[in-house]
């Protein structure tokens, strides 16, 4: 069967429940209307129904419930039926590619980024920044490993000699995302979610996986600080940082390295 054939049916499968209905009235009939080959079709008859309602069962319960344990925000902020209008439409309109659990909660995040237009975006305008803040915990908690040992080398912390100390480059944590958003998407809460309250501005937030405890935490950022960071990642040493940000870098440096967000130096 192709792969296109069998997406369709399993699609219809798990988005219309009258596909179960049909099936079970006439086997044959439903699965002419998806698969062209008659082997795939007598290779499929063989189910029983409750087998594929089961299918249907562990998408609904599994994937698509994974998404609210994901985004528990935003569940939390629309009732039931906004919930599952989005699901349901991020379904139906088949936005999710990957077989992967985690990666569709990624596609949804996406679709609420950049495909959903529906009344949710007047009635919480940070919508679309929020979608992204919940998905980066779990991007950056599922993040595979990354072994410092061999860039560190022993140096966690500043030598006493300038001339050496010039030329190190900060090792930022490479499970880190730097954000510049318009709403306090991490604030946002059920008490703290009408536009009356939630003020547009500009708010830094540096989001990061803690290497010691893998939990992932935030810390808020101003704009010298985002740019720091840039920096940073653009392999500058510390007499670069001194020249753009004025000696002041070093405690700015020394709060990165508190946090964790800078792991040592290179």
């Amino acid at each position: 069967m192709s792969l296109l054939e069998s997406q369709t049916f399993f699609y219809n499968l798990c988005a219309k429940p009258e596909t179960i209905k049909a099936f079970k009235e006439n086997p044959s009939k439903t699965l002419k209307k998806y698969f062209s080959n008659p082997r795939d079709r007598e290779y499929l008859i063989q189910y029983a129904p409750e087998r594929f309602q089961t299918y249907r069962n562990h998408i609904s319960y599994g994937i698509l419930g994974g998404i609210a344990s994901c985004f528990p925000v935003l569940k939390s902020l629309i009732s039931e039926k906004e919930w599952n209008d989005l699901l349901n439409n991020f379904y139906l309109k088949r936005l999710t590619k990957s077989p992967i659990a985690r990666h569709v909660f990624g596609e949804f995040s996406y679709y609420l980024q950049k495909k959903y237009r529906g009344p949710l975006l007047k009635k919480f305008p940070y919508l679309r920044e929020l979608a992204e803040y919940e998905y980066l915990d779990l991007k950056l908690f599922f993040e595979k490993e990354f072994s410092h040992e061999e860039k560190l080398k022993g140096i966690l912390n500043l030598p006493k000699n300038p001339k050496s100390l010039l030329k190190l480059k900060p090792l930022l944590n490479p499970h880190l995302e730097a954000r510049l958003y318009h709403w306090p998407v991490h604030l946002i809460c059920k008490n703290y979610s009408t536009p009356a309250k939630v003020k547009k501005g500009s708010y830094g937030l540096v989001i990061y996986r803690d290497p010691e405890t893998l939990k992932v935490r935030f810390v808020e950022a101003n704009e010298t600080m985002l740019k720091l960071i840039l920096f940073i990642l653009n392999n500058k040493n510390i007499s670069e940082l001194i020249k753009k940000f004025s000696p002041d870098v070093f405690q700015a440096l020394g709060f990165l390295k508190e946090k964790n967000i800078i792991l040592g130096y290179k």
